[in-house]
């Protein structure tokens, strides 16, 4: 049985993004008679709904008082962003970056097209339909396909015909409420799901009245591959040095002082990867004694899988720490949605939500070092469940898939 899998694969410089591609492609052709593989689909073709597409006067209007200042300083900060990147200045240093991150994507290039299965044709939102003859089921997720700012039709499967299985897997919502007009659409596209899976605990809420089935909650694919597994596709360790790894998406540059500061004192060879969104940002500019600009998604998990200890304000950061047994911190991230909420989702499966650092009092240098040691696997039994109900939720529907096909 051959399973299209949609997700931020086609084109994506995100390591997390395409880390979890590989993994659920690889957790599928693992399974006897399944041959899965990742759909390259041109997101740039697709058709935006007004209806999901709510903007951000609109949502201020429908927010609390409360809700409208909690958002402000995100809003300020979106603008000046916005003119930061207009000067001339910006434009000087940004050029130089694009000019050096040749390798980076060149890695990436690679690594999406050798080493994660994918259809090899290219499909736009036009003609999506036509996989219906290569697939026998189809699979949306994970990551953030149903996220309502990158609402997306094709995300919904809803170009999939009726004699087909399909499911979401993991899939991110990214979002702590859905507006009435977005409610409509997503009841409306769930309603031709066979099964619905999510991967935070606050979607449960968002989608399950909403869904003709009931919405389970399943883990991230890249939790599903255990270490060795990661090691087999992990590039060499890269330092002899034992060192402190610095994961950041977002700009913050106190948590880039903390992690200067938590070096110097633990005599940690600061390591880096700068200008993760691919643009240039004053805060990367000189942080990190050794800045690993080319860095591809096999150079990603080397640098977490040898380093001494991890900072980053990434979901995946914090998934393959855990995966590897890491001693980190994590941090919130301004302006990245409903970041904290991954986050804390899968801390508490671990027991490590001390390590999540998202108020004042946390993000302080003193917290920090008086951080017990994390001891893995003391603590797992919640999350081993939830692998366990994560694969079976795979395996199950991937059965149902199977009798559909041989009924059509």
């Amino acid at each position: 049985m051959k399973v299209g899998i949609l997700t931020h694969y086609y084109k994506s410089p995100n390591y997390g993004g395409v880390l979890q591609a590989y993994a659920l492609s690889r957790v599928l052709n693992g399974m006897e008679g399944v041959e899965g593989e990742q759909i390259c689909y041109d997101m740039t073709s697709r058709i935006e709904n007004p209806d999901v597409l709510i903007s951000r006067g609109a949502k201020l209007r429908e927010s609390k008082p409360s809700e409208v200042l909690a958002k402000l300083p995100g809003l300020f900060s979106h603008a000046s962003r916005l003119l930061w990147r207009k000067t001339p200045f910006y434009r000087k240093k940004n050029a130089c970056v694009q000019a050096s991150l040749t390798t980076r994507a060149a890695r990436f290039a690679q690594f999406r097209e050798k080493v994660i299965p994918n259809s090899g044709d290219v499909f736009t939102a036009q003609n999506i339909g036509e996989t219906n003859k290569r697939y026998d089921c189809f699979i949306t997720g994970s990551d953030q396909v149903f996220n309502p700012q990158g609402y997306d039709d094709v995300f919904f499967l809803d170009f999939v015909r009726s004699d087909k299985y399909k499911f979401s897997y993991a899939a991110s919502v990214c979002a702590s409420k859905l507006y009435k007009s977005q409610e409509r659409v997503y009841r409306e596209k769930l309603a031709s799901f066979d099964a619905v899976s999510v991967r935070e605990t606050k979607s449960l809420p968002l989608l399950s009245p909403l869904s003709p089935v009931s919405v389970e909650q399943t883990a991230d694919p890249t939790l599903l591959l255990d270490a060795a597994s990661w090691d087999e596709i992990a590039a060499p360790q890269m330092f002899d040095r034992p060192y402190l790894f610095c994961y950041f998406l977002g700009n913050d540059k106190k948590e880039r002082k903390l992690a200067c500061q938590f070096a110097r004192l633990h005599d940690l060879l600061l390591v880096t990867i700068p200008y993760v969104s691919g643009a240039y940002g004053a805060s990367d500019a000189k942080f990190g004694q050794h800045r690993v600009l080319d860095a591809g998604p096999a150079e990603f998990l080397s640098l977490v899988r040898h380093a001494a200890y991890v900072f980053t304000d990434s979901f995946h950061g914090v998934a393959f720490s855990h995966i590897f047994g890491k001693q980190f911190v994590a941090f919130g991230r301004q302006g990245a949605g409903n970041m904290s909420d991954r986050v804390a989702t899968l801390t508490s499966f671990f027991g490590t939500g001390s390590r999540f650092c998202n108020t004042r009092g946390k993000r302080k240098l003193s917290y920090i070092c008086a951080l017990p040691q994390t001891i893995y696997g003391e603590r797992e039994e919640a999350f081993a469940k939830l692998k366990r109900q994560s694969l079976r939720f795979i395996t199950e529907n991937l059965q149902k898939a199977r009798e559909k096909k041989y009924e059509s």
